[in-house]
């Protein structure tokens, strides 16, 4: 079966992933459409691309992302979360995607952009923490996603950000501080960034480079971190860049470039990472694009291997 599946990927690059009841699907897309044997961006291996969908409503604008055992957990534009399991081979490669789960985040009203307009998530312990923009916050989630949150006291600067250029980067870095870096104003050259704990935090400022901008961010095992940044213009469309942060330049906020995805290759509005190590110790990080619920653009979910 797995032979099988791997050979209908190749052969048809829109081959679907098995999927548990057809209650969400993964279809292989290539990353070039002119070249479809195409798997290096940059330093690193690509093992996938899909096309995520599911019937439910509330399924798409997944904004930030995070792993809970072998399921990836998000959060959505319209106060959701969801969850579903990915398995995947050896590689890390995605081989299925199942068990699709998803409701109302709690304490706030659904499919309200003000009210619920969460943009990341991080397993923080037993807990969640899960951010906000338009109205401006962090809550942390003890007793699960859809239960009671509380209040995460965050410096005074946050609440002056634009309705639009709030927290869409979230981090638990290895000495214990939180990072948090905001998307910030359109043709500024820094995004404002924190750095801390709830009642002593420091300030800080991200570097733009072009017209890209902060979208999610992981913390990662050696103590350094990967930024996604992604960029949109009418004329070119979307693009997406990942920065890897070395522990040492964490809090200088200075990182280097390892992947860029620009048309024409095959790229929407990438939001979100999550990054967790196969068998061997090697990294791979998942990427999610957010569809905005909008019918032209797709949630795309890359998977590739760390440099």
């Amino acid at each position: 079966m797995r032979r099988l599946m791997i050979l209908l990927v190749l052969l048809f690059p829109s081959a679907c992933l098995a999927a548990d009841q057809g209650d969400i699907s993964a279809v292989a897309v290539p990353l070039s459409s002119t070249d479809p044997t195409l798997d290096r961006l940059g330093e690193v291996r690509v093992l996938g691309l899909h096309r995520l969908s599911a019937a439910q409503s509330w399924f798409g604008g997944i904004s930030g992302l995070a792993w809970d055992g072998d399921a990836l957990v998000g959060v959505t534009d319209k106060g959701y979360w969801l969850r579903f399991h990915v398995q995947a081979d050896k590689e890390g490669a995605p081989l299925a995607v199942s068990g699709l789960q998803g409701g109302g985040l709690g304490g706030i009203t659904q499919d309200s952009k003000v009210d619920g307009d969460a943009e990341e998530i991080l397993r923080d312990g037993s807990s969640w923490l899960v951010s906000f923009e338009r109205r401006h916050r962090v809550w942390r989630y003890p007793s699960g996603l859809d239960g009671a949150p509380i209040a995460v006291p965050l410096a005074e600067g946050v609440a002056a950000l634009g309705e639009n250029d709030g927290i869409e980067a979230m981090a638990r870095l290895a000495d214990g501080r939180l990072l948090l870096i905001a998307e910030g104003r359109e043709g500024e050259p820094t995004s404002p960034a924190w750095i801390g704990t709830p009642g002593q935090w420091r300030q800080l400022l991200y570097p733009r480079h072009g017209l890209f901008r902060p979208t999610a961010a992981v913390a990662l095992p050696d103590g350094g971190l990967l930024v996604v940044e992604r960029q949109y213009t009418m004329l070119a469309g979307p693009a997406m860049r990942l920065l890897r942060l070395d522990a040492g330049q964490v809090e200088n906020l200075a990182g280097r470039e390892i992947v860029r995805l620009a048309p024409p290759l095959n790229v929407d509005n990438f939001e979100a990472v999550a990054v967790r190590a196969r068998a061997d110790g090697r990294l791979v990080a998942t990427l999610m694009s957010d569809d905005n619920f909008n019918p032209l653009q797709s949630t795309l979910m890359l998977t590739i291997l760390l440099p």
